[in-house]
């Protein structure tokens, strides 16, 4: 799976879903949403999954081998996706 979505673009996906009564999430495809607030909380946990699997897989493909799954290499991928969220609303 290629990652080349921001997550900006799962959240106006998602709205657009939302509006058109498809309850698809915009990440994993499965057919989950429900409208409430668990909705957000479930299409991050997607993105974070989904970015966890690129990162692993460009490591692979440049070091032959996988990382070690630690506490600082997961407090980095959420940063990440903290820091997309900050760019995402951040006032113009």
């Amino acid at each position: 799976m290629k990652f080349t979505l921001s997550l900006r673009d799962y959240i106006d996906q998602y709205i657009t879903n939302l509006e058109n009564g498809d309850t698809h999430c915009p990440v994993c495809y499965e057919q989950v949403m429900n409208d409430d607030d668990k909705d957000i909380t479930h299409m991050i946990d997607c993105y974070k999954e989904q970015l966890i699997t690129h990162v692993l897989a460009s490591y692979h493909d440049r070091f032959g081998e996988l990382p070690d799954i630690t506490d600082e290499f997961m407090n980095t991928l959420n940063t990440r996706v903290w820091q997309e969220m900050e760019r995402m609303y951040k006032p113009t």
